[in-house]
């Protein structure tokens, strides 16, 4: 009996200690607050989600817990909006900033927030350079418009010249802030990966590294995530990139695709298998998503252009809410196959092409494989070259 009271102790004693192991303790004072509650979040699921909360005192906000590794967290307030993220590990850490300008607090205390304070100052260049831009453009469209505007009231020859020349140049100056804009984003993007490159084994560089990662082949993919050492190869983020790789392998040229069974917008479902014997070119899309509509009259064309030939096209909406879809497909007398993911973006067959972005674009041959996963739009001239091709076959 003895015997196993000293092991109960043991027992008692080790998760005691464990229990008393680092933990954070995130203390803030943020000036604009009275009496507003404040949360502690994390994103799940691509949304928000509330961890915890705690109410001001003498406007001060305190959390504690513990961390298995750091991860970014979100602090929110009632009724306000906006944000402060920033990675929480097992170490007291201190916020501090002013209600209305969030996106400047202070947050010290993180070794891996520190990382990403660097990060975040050697884009400020950037987005400075990009405000201007924007600036500028805006300013440009609005003079050209002025100058469409003056040509079509202007009566006589001289005049309608002048106005001409205003149109071409702003319309040069347009593209210049264009090929601009995108010649600072590929700056931009080379000092992202250099910063990535020189933080491999810190979490917030695998945070980084994995914000990076959408949109990369899988050769880029397999050599940013061998770059990971330490504790930042263990780190979800780093899982993420893992996952990512596995999808691209896995919907890879030449591989069967994933299957779906959807609601059709003319009643009951329709499934891939149906299609086969088929070219079949999916959409993925919604009613909410710019880039999207944008499309729809360039598929509306190819879609007339290749009329009779042994192709289908199916628009698949990741739209949550299905009245919407219905609602437009029906007032833009959408064609093809319109159908509805069940479960928008965690719909099985968006999860199993890694979807986290749209409009998407796929192409698959008459067995149902897998032509392109990241096939080009219908904008893109390329899509004709490469559907003449997969109907030859």
């Amino acid at each position: 009996m003895k015997r196993l009271f000293i092991a109960i102790a043991a027992i008692t004693i080790l998760f005691s200690a464990c229990d008393n192991g680092p933990k954070y303790k995130i203390t803030g004072k943020i000036n604009g607050l009275t009496g507003e509650k404040v949360y502690l979040s994390k994103v799940n699921d691509r949304k928000l989600v509330k961890l915890d909360s705690a109410e001001l005192k003498e406007g001060q906000f305190v959390f504690e817990g513990k961390v298995e590794q750091p991860e970014m967290y979100y602090i929110q307030f009632k009724g306000k909006k906006g944000y402060i993220n920033f990675f929480v590990e097992n170490a007291p850490i201190n916020i501090t900033g002013d209600i209305k300008k969030l996106r400047e607090a202070d947050v010290t205390g993180s070794k891996n927030q520190d990382v990403l304070k660097a990060y975040y100052a050697k884009m400020k260049p950037f987005e400075k350079k990009a405000q201007g831009l924007t600036k500028s453009y805006y300013a440009a469209q609005a003079s050209i418009m002025k100058a469409k505007e003056a040509l079509k009231k202007a009566k006589y020859r001289r005049a309608k010249a002048k106005c001409k020349k205003e149109v071409e140049k702003y319309e040069k100056e347009i593209a210049s802030i264009r090929s601009s804009y995108s010649s600072m984003l590929d700056e931009q993007e080379k000092s992202t990966k250099a910063f990535v490159d020189a933080n491999t084994s810190s979490i917030a560089g695998a945070y980084l590294a994995s914000d990076i990662s959408r949109g990369m082949k899988l050769k880029e993919l397999e050599t940013l995530y061998a770059s990971l050492k330490g504790e930042a190869k263990t780190s979800k983020y780093a899982n993420k990139i893992k996952d990512r790789i596995n999808t691209l392998k896995s919907i890879a040229a030449g591989n069967p695709s994933p299957s779906f069974n959807y609601e059709n917008i003319k009643g009951g479902k329709t499934s891939l298998a149906s299609l086969k014997g088929k070219v079949v070119y999916i959409d993925v899309w919604a009613t909410w998503c710019g880039p999207c509509r944008g499309e729809l009259p360039h598929l509306q064309k190819v879609e007339k252009a290749y009329h009779g030939k042994n192709i289908a096209f199916v628009s698949i909406s990741v739209d949550e809410k299905i009245d919407s879809w219905k609602k437009m497909v029906n007032e833009k007398k959408l064609g093809g196959i319109q159908l509805h993911a069940d479960k928008a973006f965690k719909s099985d067959f968006v999860q199993a092409y890694g979807i986290n972005g749209i409009p998407r674009f796929i192409l698959l041959d008459k067995e149902g494989k897998i032509v392109d996963a990241n096939a080009p739009r219908p904008s893109n001239p390329d899509l004709k070259k490469l559907l003449d091709k997969t109907l030859a076959k």
